[in-house]
């Protein structure tokens, strides 16, 4: 968790994850860890901006009286043009434990509520990229293993926009996005792979492997191996 801009270290805090299709709040104590969570499908891509407050507090606004948690903190897509307002993004390489001094704080009836920024970096491929959320899991477990802070690794965060991460000793230097998730998300709503065959003898893992080491052996003809998919079915 980032400390909220205030430096509140004891008491309760109500910490979330805000991303495109889901919320998820924590009620935190401060000083032992979460106690409660709460959740809903309404993630940002599902909310008109007038109605992200009500939403919050209709999770947490019990918690607020009952525990008189004394700050909320949000991370995720919450703070991108798509969400409540926006949370500028952080150029890397940077360290994530300094987030919080960039953090947007707005008074929301009566509590401060901190929208934490996402991270923007040139990629392996030289091109921009941008992330928002997953900082904030590449913090836990830095924090979580505090030997991974000394040495250089390449964190995955699997995902609808996966996510490749360089840390190297405990900034994070880069990272690259793959959109392989939504991309599998709309090929499996939409078209001709969206209903296979429900007289396949394929298993799903074998199936899967092979796909795997066929994209692998053939990148430069995926568009066209997808379509093996609906053939063999």
């Amino acid at each position: 968790m980032i400390a909220a801009p205030q430096q509140v270290t004891n008491g309760h805090a109500v910490c979330g994850m805000w991303g495109t299709t889901r919320l998820i709040l924590s009620l935190v104590d401060l000083s032992t860890g979460a106690l409660l969570e709460a959740r809903t499908g309404k993630g940002v891509s599902r909310l008109a901006k007038p109605d992200m407050e009500a939403e919050l507090f209709s999770l947490c606004a019990d918690w607020i009286a009952e525990k008189q948690a004394r700050h909320i903190v949000l991370g995720g897509m919450i703070g991108s043009t798509l969400g409540w307002w926006s949370a500028p993004y952080v150029q890397c390489p940077t360290r994530l434990g300094t987030l919080s001094h960039h953090a947007v704080t707005r008074q929301v009836r009566g509590v401060p509520v901190s929208i934490v920024p996402g991270l923007t970096a040139v990629n392996f491929l030289g091109e921009k990229d941008i992330m928002r959320g997953e900082e904030l899991e590449v913090l836990a477990w830095l924090r979580a293993l505090a030997t991974a802070a000394q040495k250089r690794a390449i964190v995955c965060i699997p995902g609808t926009h996966t996510k490749w991460v360089e840390v190297i000793d405990g900034q994070v230097i880069r990272f690259q996005t793959s959109i392989v998730g939504e991309l599998f998300d709309v090929l499996t709503r939409n078209g001709v792979l969206a209903h296979p065959s429900e007289h396949s003898t394929v298993r799903y893992g074998d199936g899967f492997l092979e796909a795997v080491n066929t994209a692998a052996a053939n990148p430069e003809n995926l568009l066209h191996l997808l379509m093996s998919v609906r053939a063999r079915t």
